[in-house]
């Protein structure tokens, strides 16, 4: 996974990190709960059916995810197995 973070206008660079370094230490510390887990695994399906809506896009995830180990399988099932993703 990757983290992403662009600074609304006004903002400089300095205060985002910080602010991100405090949101990391807070999940580490408290977790998520249930209602950004959700949120993020809706987010990641979304992303999913947005990606293979293209000639190149299952090629490219296929491609990347079976480069680094994973099986066809692994591929296949990713939304039922984040499906069952929770708090616990």
């Amino acid at each position: 996974f990757y983290i992403g973070i662009t600074p609304a206008d006004g903002i400089d660079f300095e205060t985002l990190s910080l602010a991100l370094d405090r949101k990391l230490a807070d999940v580490a510390e408290n977790g998520l709960d249930a209602v950004e887990i959700e949120a993020a695994k809706k987010r990641m399906i979304n992303n999913l059916i947005f990606s293979t809506d293209s000639l190149s896009g299952p090629a490219f995830i296929f491609g990347r995810s079976l480069s680094i180990g994973l099986s066809v399988d692994d591929i296949e099932t990713w939304p039922q197995r984040l499906g069952v993703v929770n708090a616990e």
